[in-house]
């Protein structure tokens, strides 16, 4: 019996072996996946950390240029407000000189009327004889004298 237990503990050991030697080749399998997987992983990680790199540069140079484009933003619209207060100012100076304009446009045509009464005066004149001028200007004369004479007596 004793040979048959060394026998079947013979067998259990050299099974156990097996079982042994079978596991330490699915471990040993398996930590080489598992390394192979790690060095996959750190390649990924490498690369994704130059992704971000490149990612968190872009974000920078947009953050300045948006800081840059705000200040332009605020430099036009300064500049605006500036154009608008100088448009203000230049149309009302453009409405100042229509209104003097207007004034000098009714000079001019009172300046006509006279210019055209006295022409008519002239012509009036030219054709009145010696006799008719000598009475006119006597009339004009006593009319004075009659003005002269109503201010003196008011």
């Amino acid at each position: 019996m004793s040979s048959e237990i060394v026998r079947l503990a013979s067998g259990e050991v050299q099974a156990a072996l097996e079982e042994s030697d079978r596991r330490l080749d699915e471990t040993m399998s398996l930590e080489a996946r598992l390394a192979e997987e790690l060095e996959h992983v750190k390649t990924e990680n490498e690369r994704v950390s130059l992704e971000q790199q490149k990612v968190d540069s872009r974000l920078s140079r947009l953050s300045s240029e948006i800081a840059k484009t705000k200040q332009i933003i605020a430099n036009a619209q300064a500049l605006l407000v500036n154009q608008e207060k100088a448009r203000e100012q230049v149309m009302g100076e453009l409405e100042e000189l229509e209104s003097r304009r207007q004034l000098i446009v009714g000079s001019i045509q009172e300046k006509d009327r006279a210019l055209k009464e006295a022409r008519h005066t002239v012509q009036d004149l030219v054709s009145l004889s010696v006799e008719d001028l000598r009475r006119e200007i006597l009339r004009r004369l006593e009319l004075k004298r009659a003005e002269e004479i109503r201010e003196v007596e008011s």
